[in-house]
């Protein structure tokens, strides 16, 4: 009997709250949660921003919901294309041409989802609803700590602890670890401003970089947001610094001057936005020791997904598509 107490006192100590923690939303961290939530573990994520999805993420901009943060491509891989529509429930179209569908050896910008970045992370939120998987929003993971001894890395948010077998974080994540002084982190910034014009033509382009002095690309989002038949378009640019984004109508001359909007069009609104990102202190002396407890998502362009997609579709169910 008291050796039965004792295993039992044992296994207590070496328990954990969740199995896997993820920090972040990006849609690495998401599939991968959902990886291990058919897996049979025990999934909580941490999203420190109101919104997920990291740079994914869907915003309102000008009036109008579900618009991308900043420019995206997705790139021409099929594989990856089949993998999102198959076991994600996504729809994708041309992003040369939104109005057909991709065509491969054709489409030199490759394909994109039907709505754009919404549509990606409200498919993968929809899938993670259907799990025991917590999420929960505008909770900052903000100490990580490990007990060695029994194996748990714990995560300080500012109102609970979590303990966990297994901590996934991603490049971006920006954690203190134990004791160390507080780091003063440079983040990386990402500067973009949005245009809603009057132009009562079609749009003429999709994606196009290095077009405009001062940004680094640009994006026609009209398409995506169902604008096209509205005489309105909304354009994105990326620029080079903080300083351009009083330039929106310096940017729309260039695009008259260049023809891809109407000689008429003119700025209906605009608005900027700023997308920062941290970086996790991988160099850390407390990490040494703890490379069982910690696993880094290799994040960054979307296409990098495809290293991971033979994993997940071993748990990950197909789903059952019904396109208009």
């Amino acid at each position: 009997m008291r050796f039965i107490i004792c295993i039992l006192l044992q296994f207590s100590l070496f328990a954990a709250d969740f199995d896997c923690i993820f920090i972040g939303t990006s849609p690495f961290s998401l599939l991968e949660a959902l990886y291990q939530a058919q897996s049979g573990k025990k999934v909580l994520i941490l999203e420190e921003n109101s919104l997920c999805g990291g740079a994914w993420q869907s915003i309102n901009a000008c009036g109008i919901d579900h618009v991308d943060l900043g420019c995206h491509l997705v790139g021409t891989d099929t594989k990856l294309k089949a993998f999102f529509e198959t076991y994600i429930g996504c729809k994708t179209v041309s992003l040369d041409d939104p109005t057909r569908p991709f065509i491969e050896g054709q489409d030199k910008l490759g394909w994109y989802f039907s709505k754009g970045c919404f549509e990606l992370i409200d498919q993968l939120l929809k899938l993670i609803s259907q799990e025991d998987i917590s999420l929960y929003t505008q909770c900052k993971a903000e100490n990580l700590r490990f007990d060695l001894n029994n194996q748990l890395a714990i995560v300080q948010t500012p109102s609970e602890t979590f303990s966990t077998h297994q901590l996934f974080v991603t490049p971006m994540s920006d954690i203190q670890i134990g004791l160390e002084t507080k780091r003063v982190q440079t983040k990386s910034k990402f500067h973009h401003l949005y245009l809603l014009i009057q132009d009562p033509t079609a749009p003429q382009f999709t994606y196009r970089q290095g077009v405009v002095k001062g940004v680094s690309r640009m994006m026609n989002l009209t398409h995506f947001l169902e604008l096209a038949n509205t005489g309105r378009q909304l354009i994105v640019f990326q620029t080079h610094g903080e300083q351009y984004l009083e330039s929106g109508q310096a940017f729309l001359d260039e695009l008259i001057a260049q023809k891809l909007v109407a000689p008429t069009a003119y700025i209906l609104d605009q608005e900027c936005h700023t997308y920062e990102t941290g970086a996790f202190c991988q160099n850390n002396a407390s990490l040494k020791d703890s490379n069982d407890l910690i696993v880094v998502i290799q994040t960054g362009q979307l296409i990098q997904v495809i290293k991971y997609i033979d994993k997940w579709k071993k748990v990950l169910a197909p789903i059952e598509m019904c396109q208009p």
